[in-house]
């Protein structure tokens, strides 16, 4: 349970922290957020991208100066349905001031970060949605989608339903949609191509560009890389994740506000709060609360959260 909280906190978070502290400004300023030339554009866009892949700046960017193409076959469709696949939801989210227009089915394991990820997003914008509890070991509920790992996020459009794949790749997408609500999701997700590559192993990999650096050039993570980062965790795991907190709440702290955000969670309070939640009622995340100054920050975050989120209706067992 340490690992991929620690592993999240630290190739996703961190990182852009170092990159980009001012992010907060640009989140949340109450100017507009196009700047008036490229260069700037260039810079906002990917400084948002950077921390949490929110893809309005960038999308903007894309039609106006950048036109990647890739080689045939290096990129393949997010699968589209025409009708419905079959399954139970467990639970739906309702919430009555819901102007999001999108009809959300949400397949997840409860305690992966990734999900808890998804659903902190999906609760701090008030959008309503569904979820379904998939079987860990005989994952029947996903047997219609030839991804198989979770979150999977599938949208009602307009034909059909689209499915919608890795937590960061799913906000991006989601957060470009409500800035820029004449875009349809089908039309969004084509900035977020599936790329295939064969990885260090000779295995081959999927991954989805643009997710954090939005529109700009984003080559797929080195491989190599990863993996070296994914090992600097220290014999005690525990010290890792240690480590990893208290450098997000030192930078939450610089700011002399709550949040990261300001006096309000941004994308990078909302995210970073997912990932914790999913050890929240363990030893694990008590223990946290003893050797880091994240307590605080995390239930008023969650506080906040939970004000925007709609009323949780269960379905079936």
């Amino acid at each position: 349970m340490w690992r991929p909280t620690f592993t999240i906190l630290q190739k996703v978070v961190l990182p852009s922290l170092r990159d980009n502290l001012n992010v907060t400004k640009i989140l949340f300023s109450t100017k507009s957020r196009l700047p008036k030339s490229t260069s700037k554009l260039t810079l906002v866009s990917a400084s948002i991208g950077v921390l949490v892949g929110a893809g309005y700046g960038g999308y903007t960017h894309y039609k106006v100066n950048v036109k990647k193409t890739f080689k045939p076959g290096e990129t393949e469709e997010y699968a589209f349905l025409k009708e419905a696949p079959e399954y139970a939801a467990h639970y739906k989210i309702i919430n009555d001031a819901d102007t999001s227009n999108l009809q959300l089915t949400l397949f997840q394991y409860r305690t992966c970060p990734f999900c808890c990820k998804v659903r902190s997003y999906l609760d701090s914008r008030g959008i309503s949605y569904e979820i379904v509890e998939v079987d860990a070991v005989l994952r029947q509920a996903i047997k219609w989608s030839g991804y198989k790992k979770v979150p999977i996020l599938l949208a009602k459009v307009d034909g059909g339903y689209q499915q919608l794949l890795d937590s960061t790749a799913i906000i991006s997408v989601l957060e470009t949609y409500l800035k820029d609500k004449s875009s349809e999701l089908r039309e969004i997700i084509k900035f977020y191509p599936v790329t295939k590559f064969v990885n260090e192993t000779g295995n081959d990999t999927t991954d989805i560009a643009n997710k954090y650096f939005i529109m700009h050039q984003a080559n797929v993570p080195d491989e190599k890389e990863k993996a070296l980062e994914a090992h600097k965790i220290k014999d005690d795991p525990r010290e890792s994740l240690y480590d990893a907190v208290n450098e997000w709440m030192g930078a939450v702290q610089s700011k002399g506000t709550p949040f990261l955000g300001g006096d309000k969670p941004n994308l990078a309070d909302v995210t970073v709060f997912g990932v914790l939640s999913s050890i929240e009622g363990c030893t694990a995340f008590q223990d946290l609360k003893k050797n880091t100054a994240v307590e605080k920050w995390y239930y008023e975050t969650k506080n906040a959260i939970e004000r925007r989120m709609g009323k949780v209706i269960a379905m079936h067992a």
